[in-house]
Order: structure tokens, then C-alpha cells, then sequence
């Protein structure tokens, strides 16, 4: 798998204009993949403040997402597949992900949607910089829509509602699926 520097400048080269991608590497250079894990954080970090302040935030906000969606590994898309199988409904299939760890273990279903929470931040990227910028987590965005597309076998939206860098105690996503199926 490829390191999230590289997935992230993959994701930025695919997503953004070829203008804001030179531009980027303009202003910040070329790093190492084999960088220490504390230097490609910074340079994430400093990427996304480059970028988040231009007309290209939504093309930013993007890139994070497909980032994400190549971050999560297909083993647990595959388990939580079994899982959503062997279910009788979607309330099921949450509590099996919980009880399995899978999307932070609070799963729950909110007025139709599926809410994912994280009572801690799980990438290591963020615990390497001092002030990450909150538009990273929509990297986790990106990894809930591609596990919940992948299981309901249909797009789903993912709503970044609240995280821990953005000073709450945890992160919070909302999941919007159609699933006629299993109501």
C-alpha cells in the first residue's frame, strides 16, 4: 500500500488543476517518500493550508476524500461485507461492525442515516503535527463512503460533521445510503 504521502499527492494530482498541483510543488518542494512519518505529516499539513484558502478548496476537500477512499484496506471492506450479509437489518449489521471494531466501534442509525463515531483519532498523520488542519478529516470522510458504498454495493454520501481537530472530543460522520433491502 502506498504511504499517505503518496496517496495524498496522487489524490491531489487527479482531483485538483494541473495549475494548483504545480503550484503546490512549487511552493513546497519535493519530499521523500521515505521521509520520516513527522516530516510527510508537515508537508501534508502545509499542502492543505496552501491549498484551503483558494477557489480550490472543494477540489482539495475531493482529493482528501479519494485519499481516503484508497486508505481504507480491502480486507476491511471485505469483512465488513461478511458482516452486512449475515445481518437481518442495518441495526444488525452496526452492532456486528461495533462488536468487530470496524468504523471506530459507536456505529448507530440516527433518523435514517447511519452515524459513525470515533472517540479517538486513528490516522497517524494528524499526531504528527502540532496544528492539523480540520480539512484533513475529510480523508475519513472518504474512508465511510468507500466501506459503506462497498457494502450496500450503491454510492452513499458522508457528511464530516464534527471532529476532534476542530477541538470536539471526537469525530463525527453522517452517513446518507438508501437500503431498501434491509429497513
Amino acid at each position: 500500500m502506498a504511504s499517505g504521502l503518496r496517496r495524498f499527492l496522487n489524490s491531489v494530482k487527479e482531483n485538483m488543476s494541473c495549475e494548483s498541483y504545480n503550484k503546490l510543488i512549487e511552493s513546497l518542494g519535493y519530499i521523500d517518500d521515505k521521509a520520516s512519518l513527522e516530516k510527510q505529516a508537515q508537508y501534508i499539513n502545509d499542502a492543505i493550508s496552501l491549498l484551503e484558502n483558494t477557489q480550490a478548496k472543494k477540489a482539495l476537500i475531493n482529493a482528501l476524500q479519494s485519499c481516503g477512499t484508497m486508505c481504507i484496506s480491502n480486507s476491511i471492506v471485505e469483512t465488513a461485507k461478511k458482516l452486512y450479509q449475515e445481518a437481518e437489518d442495518v441495526n444488525a449489521f452496526l452492532q456486528l461492525m461495533n462488536e468487530q471494531q470496524i468504523g471506530g466501534g459507536h456505529l448507530h442509525l440516527r433518523n435514517g442515516r447511519i452515524i459513525v463515531e470515533y472517540h479517538t483519532c486513528y490516522c497517524e498523520i494528524p499526531k504528527q503535527v502540532e496544528k492539523m488542519s480540520p480539512v484533513y478529516c475529510y480523508c475519513s470522510a472518504g474512508w465511510c463512503e468507500r466501506l459503506f458504498s462497498s457494502v450496500f454495493n450503491k454510492p452513499v454520501t458522508v457528511n464530516k460533521i464534527d471532529t476532534i481537530l476542530n477541538g470536539n472530543d471526537r469525530c463525527v460522520f453522517e452517513v446518507v445510503y438508501e437500503n431498501e433491502a434491509m429497513e
